[in-house]
């Protein structure tokens, strides 16, 4: 979520039983750099744009409300060991109404990017609720209600997150999520050993 050109504030915006899989080509394209399964934040350099400046000269950049139901990040699987969860475009400076995540599976190095605090916004400021998480390098400080949801191994979640196996160790019951298009019974992306997820989705195509 990364809208350029003011308001209205593109929403209510759904992610929701996708499975996110760490794969050499990661490593490949990133190098040293971090990624993050998701960017979420408005740049604060559009109040700057000429263009822009009497559009959003009374929207204070630090505070906005996305339309409806916000952002509703639910029901998905997450294996990237060597990324964060979030990049907040504008650090936690800027304070985002209903970023919500529900009954997610997460593996990631961290909920996000910068380790060091600049304010209560970002993923400070996001809500979550029935995750399962593990922190490759250890969860920020200040997420009570997330680290109650963390494990201490990423096996206690999925047993093969190694090989990209998003078969959890234990089908954990999901919870309500308001104002979602669709319900889940269970945890994480899969409801059944055995389900498949779009195994050849998108253009596939060789390259040298």
């Amino acid at each position: 979520w990364q809208p350029l050109d003011g308001p209205p504030w593109p929403g209510p915006i759904y992610v929701y039983q996708n499975l996110f899989s760490f794969t050499p080509g990661n490593e490949l394209f990133w190098g040293d750099r971090r990624s993050a399964a998701f960017k979420i934040g408005a740049p604060f350099t559009q109040w700057e744009y000429p263009h822009l400046k009497e559009k959003l000269a009374s929207v204070p950049k630090e505070h906005l409300t996305i339309p409806g139901a916000g952002i509703l990040i639910f029901n998905n699987s997450i294996i990237a060991p060597d990324s964060s969860l979030v990049g907040e475009l504008n650090g936690s400076k800027q304070y985002l109404d209903t970023v919500s995540f529900y009954n997610n599976i997460i593996l990631t190095a961290d909920v996000r990017q910068l380790r060091g605090r600049m304010g209560k916004g970002g993923t400070f400021y996001f809500k979550y609720f029935n995750n399962l998480a593990w922190w490759k390098i250890g969860l920020s400080e200040g997420l009570p209600e997330l680290a109650q949801q963390s494990k201490d191994t990423p096996a206690e979640i999925l047993p093969g997150w190694e090989q990209n196996d998003f078969r959890p160790k234990q089908f954990l019951p999901a919870i309500p999520v308001p104002g979602a298009p669709q319900q889940f019974q269970y945890i994480g992306a899969l409801q059944a050993p055995d389900e498949q997820i779009a195994p050849r989705a998108g253009i596939l195509e060789e390259r040298p």
